[in-house]
Order: C-alpha cells, then structure tokens, then sequence
C-alpha cells in the first residue's frame, strides 16, 4: 500500500523537526564550548616562565595558517565553522570552532581573531585513553620539542609565538598565542563605550531634524 500525500507530508515534517532538534543541540554545545575556551580563558592561561623550550617548528595551526591569517582566509582554507560568534563585549573579537584531526586524533578547536587576524587557538582532545595520550605525548616531542612532559611551561618559536599544554585526567589541551606584543593589544582591549538614550530622547532627536 502507496503512503498518502498527508502521509508523506507528516514524514517529511517529523524528519525535519528532528534535524531542528539535532542542529539547535549542536549549536547549543558549540556555544557553551565558546565561552568554555573564551578570550578569558586564554587570559588566565598565559604565564610568562623563566622556563622556555625552544620549538623546533613554527607554531601554527596548519602549514598553511599562521597568526596573520584573517577570518575570511581561514574560512576560504577550510570552510565554514561549526559555530561562529562575535563577541557582544567587543565586535573586534570574532570565535569561530572547527573540528580537526591531530596526529590521527580528533580535536575540537576554539579559534579566536581580533581585528581579524588570527591571535589564539586551541586543539582540544577529551575522553582520551592511555594510547591516545601515549600518541599526543609523542606528537608534542616530535613537533614541538616538549621534553619536560611532567611540568606545565611556556614553549615559544623563533618569531615569539607561545604554546602551553595542559593535561588533566583524560584530557590534554595545547593552546597557542600570538606574540607578546599582539596578545597585550588583544587582553587589553576594550569595547567602545556606547551611549544610551531613551526613547523621549530618540522623539526629541526626531523632532529637532523635521
């Protein structure tokens, strides 16, 4: 027996209401993951220690994106995020997350621009086992020169671009700054004040202009 059209169309409708659901879910986990690993964030895990390894390679996202590529060229090198955000405080900070693969280990990256250009990311692995930590472990000696795998310390290139890796429980996280000198524009910088006027005002102002 051939469905209906009201058949097909209540189908169709069921199908569509759980991709909605599904998607508003995937958002919704993508946003608390931007805030998780905001600007903030990064702020709080920036510290400077007498103790700096020098990596052997260039600390980048890719071999083709570095702390100059602007929003609309990540985009054009990788297509479009899972989730974007401009950030309320400062329409100069724009947070895009991007799903990758590190070393054969899927990661979730929080990647963060200011005055769109690159200034911050982050590759983050959770719900590890021992032999992906074993791997990522391996990675970060081969890749970054990170010998001193006990100790949290500050790794930095030959153009003064930072990592720190983190380890905790089954999760390691590696983040990556720009420059000092970049990062101090992109910490301190503030959002324009705006003024706020009533809706009297807004009349008045319109009046005055007739």
């Amino acid at each position: 027996m051939k469905p209906n059209k009201r058949s097909k169309n209540r189908l169709l409708l069921a199908v569509k209401a759980m991709f909605m659901d599904d998607f508003e879910k995937k958002q919704t986990f993508y946003r608390n993951f931007t805030k998780e690993f905001d600007l903030e964030f990064f702020k709080k895990n920036f510290k400077q220690d007498e103790l700096v390894l020098l990596s052997p390679n260039e600390l980048r996202f890719n071999n083709f994106i570095d702390f100059k590529t602007t929003s609309s060229e990540f985009i054009n090198l990788l297509g479009r995020p899972k989730y974007s955000e401009i950030s309320y405080k400062n329409p100069k900070i724009k947070s895009f997350v991007f799903k990758a693969k590190i070393a054969g280990i899927g990661t979730r990256c929080s990647v963060i621009f200011h005055k769109n250009k690159l200034v911050l990311f982050n590759y983050v692995f959770t719900n590890l086992d021992k032999k992906e930590k074993s791997i990522l472990k391996r990675y970060s000696v081969e890749k970054f020169g990170n010998q001193l795998t006990n100790k949290r310390y500050q790794i930095m290139d030959a153009k003064k671009n930072s990592l720190f890796i983190s380890e905790k429980n089954n999760s390691i996280i590696f983040n990556f700054y720009a420059p000092s000198k970049t990062l101090k524009k992109t910490f301190d910088c503030k959002p324009k004040e705006k003024k706020v006027i009533s809706l009297k005002e807004v009349q008045k102002l319109k009046t005055s202009n007739e």
